[in-house]
């Protein structure tokens, strides 16, 4: 709305929708509906409580973040600059808002490694429970009811939220407020750029076939477990899948890669499942080079990380 200078239906809706937004009150988070990965199927009513419920009470951590807790922090930036006023004024709400929701989702990060968990619930703190899978995992995983998947995240669910996080950080510090107030806003997503960095290009092991013969080559093939090999990738990517207990890389998307296996045809393409710089990982490294624009390029290791990234991708 700023953008196309629609600067009082701008007002307008932030006062009507922003205001009486409350993040952590059960009550406004009573209504149930589809996830947020298919906001066209959801009611009226769901869209209106502007809180993506997608089981019982757990928040996505990712979409939240880079939808929700962005979209606020963007608007904040661009009303603040303003020459209307009354944009300017309205900003404050904005940001006031921004700070609630960081606040509520923050508790994502209290697991055993401090990478984030993929929802959390921002009454309670609580994750969910190993039952439950979002969309996202699903694709990554198995799709199967398991004891680990409260664990189970990906590459671009743990590393795409420290652009928001780092800016709130920022807002609050140069505010004048004490820096314990806004230290956990950059140290617990930037313990996240600790894990990658330890972990980037480790590990990087991934299964491919062995030669096939004369008669199999261009015919569709079934691979068994016996006809492949692990081969070492010389790369600074890393594995889409990850575990928010240990901190550690996983296979990440394996149980898909073996599903798909069976009507592959030799020679097949290398695996882009695993490792990927599209789905599941995209925003990832993106972030990288956002989080050094956003330090004044002053980050040096993570243009660095950034560079690895790209060399090999």
């Amino acid at each position: 709305m700023l953008i196309m200078d629609l600067n009082s239906l701008f007002i307008h809706a932030v006062h009507e929708h922003i205001v009486v937004l409350n993040f952590t009150d059960p009550l406004q988070r009573s209504v149930r509906g589809p996830s947020l990965f298919y906001p066209s199927l959801c009611p009226s009513e769901y869209l209106l409580t502007m809180t993506p419920i997608v089981q019982d009470n757990y928040v996505p951590f990712f979409e939240t973040q880079i939808r929700y807790f962005g979209g606020l922090l963007s608007s904040y930036s661009l009303a603040s600059i303003s020459r209307d006023e009354e944009v300017r004024e309205v900003a404050q709400i904005l940001r006031t808002k921004a700070e609630q929701l960081g606040e509520a989702m923050l508790p994502a990060f209290n697991t055993d490694s401090g990478l984030p968990a993929s929802s959390v619930d921002t009454t309670t703190c609580a994750f969910p429970t190993p039952s439950f899978h979002s969309p996202v995992l699903m694709i990554v995983f198995s799709g199967e009811p398991n004891p680990q998947a409260k664990s189970q995240t990906n590459l671009a669910e743990i590393a795409s939220n420290q652009v928001e996080y780092k800016y709130l950080s920022h807002l609050i510090a140069s505010s004048g407020r004490p820096i314990r107030e806004a230290k956990p806003y950059f140290t617990k997503p930037d313990h996240v750029m600790d894990i990658l960095e330890r972990c980037q290009g480790k590990d990087m092991t991934t299964w491919a076939p062995n030669p096939p013969t004369a008669a199999e080559a261009g015919s569709e093939v079934n691979l068994k477990d016996s006809d492949k090999y692990e081969v070492e990738v010389d790369t600074g990517l890393w594995k889409t899948g990850w575990s928010s207990d240990t901190g550690e890389m996983e296979g990440g998307g394996s149980n898909l890669e073996k599903r798909l296996s069976n009507t592959l045809t030799r020679p097949p393409k290398p695996n882009v499942v695993q490792v990927s710089i599209g789905a599941l990982g995209d925003s990832a490294y993106e972030y990288l080079l956002k989080q050094y624009l956003l330090s004044g390029r002053t980050e040096k290791r993570l243009l660095n990380m950034c560079k690895g990234a790209c060399i090999c991708a």
